[in-house]
């Protein structure tokens, strides 16, 4: 089950988890790093590394990845998908696309 997270309301949801991943991919591989993102009139603003960047240079499409905050089953992740707006120097950009709290798979 997935609840869609309006744009508009997702700076207020995205404030409310301490523990954000993103996303990224070569074209073949996946690769994973804690963010520590922020909201500014509708685009996410986070410092990354040089494999971020390169990553980002040639597959702007990128996810974010907020798990729940506690461990009650009923907990949701928030998913946000986005494309790199602008990159300055260790700063990237995001334009989220889409956004959903997603329930965990049954055990």
């Amino acid at each position: 089950m997935s609840i869609a997270v309006a744009l508009d309301d997702l700076a207020g949801v995205l404030a409310d988890r301490p523990l954000v991943y993103l996303v990224t991919t070569d074209g073949t591989r996946a690769k994973v790093v804690q963010v520590h993102p922020h909201m500014v009139d509708a685009l996410v603003h986070m410092e990354v590394g040089a494999g971020s960047l390169v990553r980002v240079a040639t597959h702007p499409d990128v996810v974010l990845v907020a798990p729940p905050v506690t461990v009650d089953p009923g907990s949701l992740t928030l998913l946000i998908d986005a494309v790199v707006h602008a990159v300055e120097e260790q700063h990237l950009v995001l334009r989220p696309t889409s956004a959903v709290l997603h329930r965990r798979a049954a055990p």
